[in-house]
C-alpha cells in the first residue's frame, strides 16, 4: 500500500495525508486484541478543482 499511495501521489490523483501508518493504542488492543495488527494510511482522492488549486 505504501508505495501505490505514493505512485497515486506522483500521478497527482491522490494526497497522502499520513507519512507514517496508524496503529491501534494499547487501550484499543486490549479490548480489541484483533486489531493488533492494524494498520492504517490515510490518502484524500484529488477531484479536477482540486488539481488546478495545486497547479496540476
Amino acid at each position: 500500500m505504501k508505495r501505490a499511495f505514493q505512485r497515486l501521489e506522483r500521478e497527482g490523483s491522490f494526497r497522502v495525508l499520513t507519512r507514517k501508518v496508524i496503529v491501534p493504542s494499547d487501550e484499543e488492543v486490549r479490548n480489541n486484541p484483533r486489531s493488533r495488527s492494524a494498520k492504517m494510511r490515510v490518502a484524500e482522492k484529488i477531484g479536477a478543482e482540486q488539481e488546478q488549486d495545486l497547479g496540476a
